[in-house]
């Protein structure tokens, strides 16, 4: 799958900013929630926030124009 180099940006940076903005609502989620819950959730988001982080790297690989 080829993407151009635009959609190439646009699919890292939506990765990177949602990334970012799960792990602020972890944090967040961390602090001012209830004790238990609250750690749990924010311990959810951050792993998603990892997974994401992750994709960036496969994102790349697509704008890869080797055959």
């Amino acid at each position: 799958m080829r993407m151009s180099v635009y959609s190439s940006i646009v699919v890292r940076s939506l990765l990177v900013f949602n990334g970012l903005m799960l792990t602020l609502v972890g944090f967040i989620l961390g602090l001012f929630m209830e004790r238990p819950a609250g750690f749990f959730f924010g311990i959810g988001c951050w792993l998603v926030a990892g997974t994401l982080f992750g994709l960036v790297r496969y994102a790349d690989r697509l704008h890869d124009r080797r055959p």
